[in-house]
């Protein structure tokens, strides 16, 4: 073999070496073909795993059981309906949550029909449930991506996770909330409410026969609607979405003077209840509708400026008018009529309203309260020092929505220049004004309380509408 291997010129080694090695090994062009077999293999495991990868089947495994789970327990809930109705109940097919994908669970909300009339809700949520409000025991799941539930019209619970879909039934398309069912900035919206979804993902609810103000569309902001469609001049009665996401939080709180804790607080009560007095009808069944109101659309409304007078003696909220003042709140502790709170009801009615329509009321103390929360992200301090940021010691009222400084979050004048009347109570005697006035001398706080006899009418005290969705 030796000899031969020296017979063999330069030009056959040449030929040789790509046909094979003479020490026994695999030639080159085997060692190709190999290499190329090889990156084929392992393309086919890829996709093999790709399309049965145990992680990702064990994570829809996961999903499809928890759609399971929550079916069951949706199920459940429709049954102990009929039950206790005695009535075969409908579901108005909707997404059951806004998208979300930043916590592990959300509040779902579904609404039922007796007799093809909405008759109540059933929610996905752990509390107690009431008698149009039932509470399935569990919140919706959320996972790593954007997460909404839906229902149809057979109470079949459908999911998607991006642009993943879990359920059964799903049609071809993603289901989406038809386009006129949101409300579009500027148009007056009709015949049912319309969400608003704004550019940082916020909602707020609006009312039928208002309108969002363009420019005036974000919630944290103060997104502010108006009666007139496309008010870019503030020329209608203009009010400011006040988001309420956890009724655990919405509670009344204790005001500052001075920059110091009132004790006062401790003597107020709303609706009105102490040493014996008790609230009327009329404004206990208010305060239950208002609060109701705030758990269903999860926020309310309050006026954008302090009230006024129209051409006709009735309220209005509009800017550059003479701040409503020396009127009573009441003819008494329990007689609601004759002052401020029935010139404040009167401007949206209970009565004319049905579902979706605004309601107004004189604002309640716990409104104001959250209202000055709602504030306190944007202005940290204001709860204990708002000299800087309304009409305070000037000795006189300026127009309603006249001084840019004295906006907050959108809202005119909660600091200072009137004080404010609102529905709580200090003691069984008095009823609160809040805010603070155009006459006080000392640090004043948007959070200060001052009761007045309910039928007197001092100069520096007015007030503000507040509105609930019905």
């Amino acid at each position: 073999m030796k000899k031969d291997k020296e017979k063999i010129n330069e030009k056959d080694v040449k030929k040789l070496f790509y046909k094979l090695n003479p020490c026994g090994g695999i030639s080159l062009i085997v060692l190709v073909i190999t290499i190329i077999v090889v990156i084929i293999l392992a393309a086919a495991v890829i996709i093999s795993l790709q399309n049965n990868n145990p992680m990702i089947e064990a994570n829809k495994a996961r999903i499809n059981s928890d759609v399971a789970n929550m079916q069951a327990i949706f199920t459940n809930t429709v049954g102990k309906i009929m039950a206790e109705k005695q009535e075969v109940i409908g579901i108005i097919p909707n997404r059951l949550n806004d998208p979300i994908s930043d916590k592990k669970s959300v509040v779902g909300e579904a609404v039922y029909t007796i007799n093809n009339e909405e008759s109540g809700k059933i929610i996905f949520d752990n509390k107690e449930s009431t008698e149009v409000k039932y509470y399935t025991g569990r919140k919706l799941p959320v996972y790593n991506k954007e997460t909404i539930w839906y229902v149809d019209d057979e109470g079949i619970l459908r999911l998607q996770i991006g642009d993943k879909l879990y359920g059964e039934g799903w049609n071809e398309q993603v289901p989406t909330s038809p386009e006129d069912e949101s409300a579009k900035v500027g148009e007056i919206v009709k015949d049912k409410t319309k969400d608003f979804i704004d550019k940082n993902g916020d909602k707020a609810t609006i009312p039928i026969d208002f309108a969002i103000v363009p420019g005036k569309d974000v919630v944290k902001d103060g997104l502010v609607i108006s009666d007139m469609a496309n008010d870019t001049e503030d020329e209608g009665n203009q009010f400011v979405w006040i988001p309420v996401n956890d009724m655990s939080t919405f509670v009344r709180e204790q005001g500052y003077r001075n920059a110091s804790l009132q004790n006062n607080f401790f003597d107020c009560t709303e609706p009105l209840d102490y040493s014996g007095t008790k609230a009327s009808e009329s404004e206990r069944k208010e305060y239950d509708n208002m609060m109701a109101s705030v758990e269903e659309y999860h926020g309310f409304y309050i006026g954008r400026y302090e009230m006024s007078n129209d051409g006709n003696n009735n309220a209005q909220s509009k800017k550059n008018k003479d701040p409503l003042s020396s009127i009573k709140w009441g003819n008494s502790m329990t007689d609601l009529s004759g002052g401020i709170v029935e010139k404040a009801r009167g401007m949206y009615k209970e009565s004319d309203a049905t579902k979706g329509n605004a309601v107004s009321t004189l604002v309640y103390g716990v409104a104001w309260d959250e209202t000055i929360r709602f504030i306190k992200k944007n202005y940290p301090e204001i709860e204990k020092n708002s000299n800087e940021y309304g009409n305070y010691s000037s000795g006189d009222t300026i127009l309603t929505g006249s001084e840019i400084k004295y906006s907050l979050n959108n809202i005119y004048d909660m600091a200072g220049n009137v004080w404010e009347w609102t529905m709580e109570s200090n003691s069984n005697t008095s009823r609160c004004g809040r805010g603070g006035g155009y006459d006080n001398n000392y640090i004043s706080s948007i959070s200060d309380r001052g009761p007045s006899l309910p039928n007197a009418t001092p100069a520096n005290l007015g007030g503000r509408v507040q509105i609930y969705i019905k």
